[in-house]
């Protein structure tokens, strides 16, 4: 009989209570033993137009003095289905990730490998819950855990053991599966997103009595969606000079949280963060990109829309205001602004605000130019619609699509001769 491997003694605790930045809890080693296994229905899809949740499971995991439930990422499912990972099967737990959910830790086992397959149960592991407050609430009697069994440990041949990080998983310099931004959830693990930058914002400070730092953020945008990453502090300095506007990158290792829906107007429950450890990678292919998608609203058309909707509109630009700068009171500090006249073929001209660093670019040289906006706010004006670009706004001079060249063709041939 084989000697059964020790369990890492506490670790379920720490999972739950240690600073998300201890190394030695969330980026070590630990040998766990896992006391079962559950499916867990994803239940149904709420949208038709994207394809169905992997199916999950759970799992409790003990470190033979407590255990407590996790959640198997989905591209280990295989390891349940193929009985690699069975019921009292003894593994080393590699990658884990933690999300806080309404307060509370959710664990994610996103990299392990069974060294037994099956075993009887060790020690008499108590329940772990964790409070609201981070604090471990007081274990009770291991009622509904696996029951001791007295098979004896099959410890699997040579090749067996899997390896996930390095068969599925992105590491420093090697990206992972590319999956769609529609199907990123905060239980999806080791997944790599192909993107295009759509929108970045200025570097943004704060200071408050908990301290200072800064921050920026990008909108992320494939043929399935869109999604805002931000990052905080040190990553600005890794990233800010590397994302650029218009470029498609390789993104992973970046976290997945829920979206803050007052900072951001964009049609996605999740948002990403940018960490140390995220990789990002510019893609220098030329075929198989993410263009931008639009559903563009006719100028005439704009009276329709409720007061702060959002939408998207293509026009020329007629006539270009001088930069100026108005005090914002959220801020506390003066942001330069910028008022564009759009017109199209049908001769219907709006106004469009221009913010920070747009406002600053573009100038009388765009005058005659095509420009594409994608979610721009309906404003009103003493009852006639106005535009304006917001923090999550994005705009293309000349795109590469037919209701550019068609504009394009009406103002090469009639302007000239018309007064627009």
């Amino acid at each position: 009989m084989s000697e059964i491997p020790r369990l890492t003694s506490g670790i379920c605790k720490k999972f739950l209570i240690a600073p998300l930045d201890d190394a030695d809890v969330f980026n070590s080693e630990h040998t766990v033993q896992i006391l079962s296994l559950k499916a867990i229905s994803p239940g149904p899809s709420t949208d038709p137009s994207k394809p169905a949740e992997p199916e999950r499971f759970r799992l409790i995991m003990s470190d033979g003095v407590h255990f407590m439930q996790a959640l198997l990422a989905t591209q280990l499912n295989f390891m349940v289905f193929e009985e690699i990972l069975l019921k009292n099967a003894i593994a080393v737990v590699e990658t884990i990730n933690c999300h806080i959910i309404e307060g509370k830790r959710l664990i994610i086992l996103v990299s392990l490998r069974v060294i037994v397959q099956s075993a009887e149960k060790i020690g008499s592991p108590t329940q772990l819950e964790v409070g609201t407050t981070g604090t471990v609430a007081t274990p009770v009697t291991d009622q509904t855990a696996a029951p001791s069994n007295s098979f004896t440990p099959q410890v699997p041949p040579e090749g067996t053991s899997v390896q996930i990080s390095r068969r599925l998983g992105p590491s420093n310099s090697v990206r992972g599966y590319i999956y769609p931004i529609n199907r990123l959830s905060l239980y999806q693990d080791n997944w790599t997103i192909k993107a295009r930058v759509t929108q970045k914002s200025e570097v943004k400070t704060w200071s408050n009595p908990r301290g200072e730092g800064k921050l920026f953020n990008v909108t992320l945008m494939d043929d399935s969606g869109e999604i805002r990453a931000t990052a905080f502090n040190a990553t600005v300095d890794d990233f800010y000079a590397k994302l650029e506007e218009g470029k498609v990158y390789y993104i992973w290792k970046a976290s997945v949280n829920l979206a803050k829906k007052k900072y951001s107007n964009l049609d996605n429950d999740c948002e990403l963060a940018l960490e140390r450890a995220t990789q990002i990678e510019e893609c220098l292919e030329t075929t198989n990109l993410p263009t931008i998608k639009y559903k563009f609203m006719a100028l005439d058309r704009l009276q329709e829309l409720v007061k702060d909707s959002l939408c998207d509109v293509i026009g020329i630009v007629k006539d270009v205001h001088d930069l100026t700068q108005v005090h914002s009171a959220k801020m506390n500090k003066p942001i330069a602004n910028r008022d564009i006249i759009l017109v199209d073929e049908l001769s219907f001209s709006v106004r469009m605000t221009l913010w920070g660093k747009q406002a600053k670019q573009h100038n009388e040289a765009d005058t005659g130019s095509v420009i594409a906006f994608k979610g721009v706010k309906v404003g009103d004006d003493q009852g006639g619609r106005t535009l304006s670009m917001v923090s999550s706004s994005t705009l293309q001079i000349n795109p590469d699509i037919d209701e550019c060249f068609a504009l394009r063709e009406w103002y090469d041939l009639f302007s000239a001769d018309q007064a627009i």
